[in-house]
């Protein structure tokens, strides 16, 4: 089992259920080609997903899956729905490791609330 990661394209939004499967077994059988672990995780790409995908993935034997949430995940986290720091250019290396040291989900969730915004990535449709 190792910490090997997927990106996948969402199933198509007619249904996508065999699409997925499909792309995530290809996926795998590529990446397993390149090292030598089980490819067990999933990066959900550009933030989407819905709560339909996570029996899907089950299905295939995918493990833990991020979104594009922001946070730190948590004992409680739900597996294939894990939150993420997001890095890029424009952040700063403090803030990195405010991340690191555990209360960069915190600032940005004070951040939000005061907003009165809390992003949710989640499409609760079947």
């Amino acid at each position: 089992m190792g910490l090997t990661s997927a990106a996948h394209p969402p199933p198509p939004h007619s249904g996508g259920r065999g699409t997925l499967g499909h792309e995530i077994r290809e996926n795998r059988k590529r990446i397993e080609e390149i090292v030598s672990s089980r490819a067990v995780h999933f990066c959900y790409p550009g933030g989407v997903y819905k709560q339909k995908f996570l029996p899907w993935l089950s299905n295939e034997q995918v493990i833990s899956a991020t979104t594009c949430d922001s946070g730190l995940a948590t004992p409680t986290s739900t597996p294939l729905l894990l939150p993420r720091y997001i890095d890029n250019t424009l952040r700063k290396e403090i803030e990195f490791e405010s991340w690191l040291a555990g209360v960069g989900d915190l600032l940005a969730f004070r951040r939000a609330a005061r907003q009165r915004y809390l992003p949710l990535n989640v499409d609760q449709t079947a």
